[in-house]
């Protein structure tokens, strides 16, 4: 593009301009204020930050999985602390940017960050959940039904925004207005299929997060059998 008119759309201050930036080539629907779910946080559990250095510590102290199940419990527990870190990132920037819009600003640049955070959150989480299924041999959903679980949905957010390239030369699989294939409303993470609201966001990371802190340690495990 002409870096003449990039300035030039840098430097305008034309509302139509603005308008045009930040919904045809941004978002198609730009969240104006959102109330997310955080995920509940259980007072007498380790906090996810210790995780990882709780099942290294419990590991050499008091016992150890075996084989593949060592390797899988280390990436899901490294996995979760992700998704609860990049959760934390996300709603901070979300926040900025609807305080940002709220002030008669258009914060691009924060949107896209938000959303960066939001799609690493889903993929973190999405991988703990895909090594939950190898340890205890379940599905996490059944596909293909009338009401897909939040877990499905999480994997098809997780999928769409990794193939995104595909998504934009395939037809109906993108929005009419916009080039993100994942974008924020006020309900939650949308594509063109499917809404993962914020509270059932929250509440798949809850879930982990009670696997989090059961297989951290491998003697509390084998005293639940």
């Amino acid at each position: 593009m002409d870096r003449d008119r990039v300035d030039c759309l840098a430097r305008s201050s034309d509302t139509g301009v603005r308008r045009w930036l930040s919904n045809a080539e941004i978002a198609t629907e730009l969240v104006i204020g959102y109330e997310p779910s955080r995920p509940a946080s259980n007072a007498s559990a380790p906090r996810p930050e210790h995780w990882v250095s709780n099942y290294f510590l419990n590991s050499v102290l008091r016992a150890q999985y075996g084989s593949p199940t060592r390797e899988l419990v280390a990436a899901l527990l490294r996995r979760v602390t992700i998704a609860f870190e990049e959760y934390e990132l996300a709603k901070a920037r979300t926040d900025e940017f609807v305080q940002r819009r709220l002030d008669g600003q258009q914060p691009m640049r924060v949107y896209l960050s938000a959303l960066h955070h939001w799609e690493q959150c889903v993929a973190a989480a999405w991988h703990a959940v895909a090594a939950w299924m190898k340890l205890t041999g379940e599905r996490a959903f059944e596909p293909d039904t009338d009401s897909p679980s939040a877990e499905e949905r999480l994997n098809h957010l997780y999928n769409w925004s990794k193939h995104t390239d595909s998504k934009i030369v395939t037809s109906g699989q993108m929005p009419e207005a916009g080039p993100l294939a994942v974008w924020l409303t006020n309900e939650g993470l949308r594509s063109v299929e499917h809404l993962l609201t914020w509270s059932e966001l929250a509440e798949v990371l809850e879930e982990l997060a009670k696997a989090a802190d059961l297989l951290q340690d491998p003697t509390a495990l084998s005293e639940t059998k």
